[in-house]
């Protein structure tokens, strides 16, 4: 039982991802790679998806919390699991998983790549979040999302014979997404991705396969096995496996590299007649993260406009400007010697353009005029507050000297 507790201990999460759950009893941090959507195009270089192992312990810690109370009707507590859930911003969010098992071949014959997943059989219904919900999916499979071995001690056995010998003591753990078996058949039989044998070269390296989807009651599960050691096999295992329940609606294959998407898949509509070739496309698509599209539109229902004007104060990363053009004299400023400052308020807006709203300080002899002119050509990098462009108010300033 010592060993046990010992080997207990040695969960499948990353070390800093528990440490910073143990210290902190609240939400895991937003994560910080955008979720791929099922027309995505283009993904964050070196993009693995979220963390699981964080979602997982944000889960756990709640445990406690999901028990029925013996007053509760079904759909009350259904209704009380589904707020628990909903108060954890990373684990209600649409979720992208990088899948590490996927299988990658080429065959050069067919000028195609296939990429398929391997999934293990199903698995007894022992949940632990939600335990007293009655799940209406059915047949789960469970995909790898993380694993680990360790070996935590010794003993010395001995069989009927009198022979002795001494044996390992191991932990296995691992975390894995258990999802409906009928919704990555498609995914089992493999997807069909064209490439030239040229191409194919330059791409298998960085070929990497995601899942998109959400969280799904129960939403955590587990199961502990123990494998005794043998004279032929001495080892005696300690098998810990943890779930995530999950429901994917798109496939995504990428490269981990640059961000390319080659192709995704729709798996929200299942079917054997359903064909699994992917198709390569070019155009670029903006990915906004869940986290920050719920603040986006939080602000939204404060009353921001999209034109809302934000201080350099309130954004995230103020705007930059790249190019900003010398506005030039007028003749009657250079024959009467004008100089001087012109003083602007501007809003460079969410689009890329510029607006002048205000004339603080201003010259005679048309300068203002030219300052407003030049104004209207300047480049630049719009603010950003929450993950998205915004405007920001600002001071313009043009000098005006005669040499």
């Amino acid at each position: 039982m010592k060993i046990l507790v010992i080997t207990l201990c040695l969960l499948a999460l990353p070390a800093a991802a528990e440490a910073q759950a143990r210290k902190k009893k609240s939400s895991p941090p937003a994560p910080p790679v955008q979720p791929a959507e099922a027309d995505a195009s283009r993904l964050p270089p070196g993009y693995v998806g979220h963390n699981g192992a964080a979602i997982f312990t944000a889960l756990m810690e709640r445990r406690a919390q999901f028990r029925k109370g013996q007053f509760e009707t079904t759909p009350e507590y259904e209704g009380h699991v589904e707020r628990i859930v909903s108060s954890i911003p990373a684990a209600s969010a649409r979720l992208t998983f990088l899948l590490r098992d996927a299988k990658v071949t080429y065959d050069a014959d067919a000028s195609a790549f296939k990429i398929s997943v391997e999934t293990d059989s199903p698995f007894p219904d022992t949940t632990y979040v939600a335990g007293d919900w009655s799940s209406p999916y059915g047949r789960f499979s469970s995909i790898y999302l993380v694993w680990n071995s360790r070996t935590v001690g010794s003993g010395v056995g001995q069989n009927a014979f009198g022979v002795r010998k001494r044996y390992k003591i191991k932990s296995y753990t691992s975390l894995r997404l258990a999802v409906p078996a009928e919704s990555i058949s498609r995914l089992t039989r493999g997807l069909t991705l064209p490439a030239t044998p040229s191409s194919a070269r330059v791409m298998y390296p960085g070929i990497r396969l995601a899942l998109t989807g959400r969280l799904i009651p129960p939403y955590g599960g587990e199961e502990t096995e123990v494998d005794g050691a043998t004279i032929s096999d001495p080892e005696e295992a300690h098998y810990f496996k943890y779930y995530l329940y999950f429901e994917p609606d798109a496939a995504v294959v990428y490269d981990i590299r640059t961000g390319e998407v080659y192709g995704s898949l729709d798996l929200a509509k299942v079917g054997p007649d359903r064909n699994t070739m992917l198709t390569y496309s070019e155009a670029p698509t903006v990915l906004e993260d869940p986290l920050a599209r719920q603040q986006r539109l939080a602000e939204q229902r404060r009353g921001y406009l999209p034109d809302h004007a934000f201080k350099a104060s309130e954004v995230t990363r103020a705007a930059l400007i790249t190019f900003k053009p010398e506005p030039g004299f007028t003749e009657e400023a250079r024959r009467d010697n004008v100089s001087g400052v012109v003083r602007l308020r501007a809003l460079l807006k969410h689009d890329g353009t510029v607006e002048v709203v205000e004339v603080i300080k201003g010259l005679p002899e048309g300068l203002t005029e030219k300052a407003v002119a030049a104004t209207k050509n300047i480049r630049f990098q719009p603010a950003t507050r929450n993950g998205r462009a915004v405007t920001q108010s600002v001071i313009l300033e043009y000098n005006f000297n005669v040499y």
